[in-house]
């Protein structure tokens, strides 16, 4: 049987994405200032578009990585084919030893475990980790600091804007 996409999605406006990404920076600026990140590195493909506004928002530096754990991969999501994204082994760790404390910033978090990758790895080396999502599946093994909506296991996958 196949999937009607048109059913099985769900479609967030612009103007979802541009209200998720004030309210987590709100919850940033609650953060007391000497803890609060200095740096965004945001997680692709999905966490560029989210990163980059929270890091206009913020005005702060913003970092790119495109990073999937290998226990996160879906390759035949919505029966599309995806590539597995390379793992980068330096995950930016020289241009972040100035910034103590950053934000990692994705557009959801599905199973968890690449945002839980990267926390852990950033932790190990000293530096004070946050996590950001616009979205959040229940059941999800890492749950961000910030976020702005959860999603229960059984909701449709979101499809967003930017992904074409």
């Amino acid at each position: 049987m196949t999937r009607n996409l048109y059913t099985t999605l769900f479609y967030p406006t612009w103007m979802h994405i541009q209200k998720g990404c004030s309210v987590i920076a709100r919850q940033v600026l609650s953060l007391d200032k000497e803890n609060s990140p200095k740096t965004i590195v945001a997680i692709g493909p999905d966490g560029f578009v989210p990163g980059v506004i929270i890091s206009n928002i913020l005005d702060i530096p913003l970092f790119g990585i495109n990073y999937r754990s290998q226990v996160a991969a879906h390759p035949f999501i919505d029966g599309i084919e995806r590539k597995e994204y390379q793992v980068i082994n330096g995950m930016l760790t020289e241009d972040l030893e100035n910034n103590p404390s950053i934000l990692l910033v994705d557009a959801i978090v599905n199973s968890g475990h690449t945002m839980d990758e990267m926390f852990e790895r950033y932790e190990s080396l000293d530096h004070k980790v946050y996590g950001a999502s616009l979205y959040i599946r229940e059941g999800s093994v890492f749950f961000p600091t910030m976020y702005w909506n959860k999603i229960l296991k059984e909701d449709p996958d979101v499809e967003f804007p930017w992904k074409i």
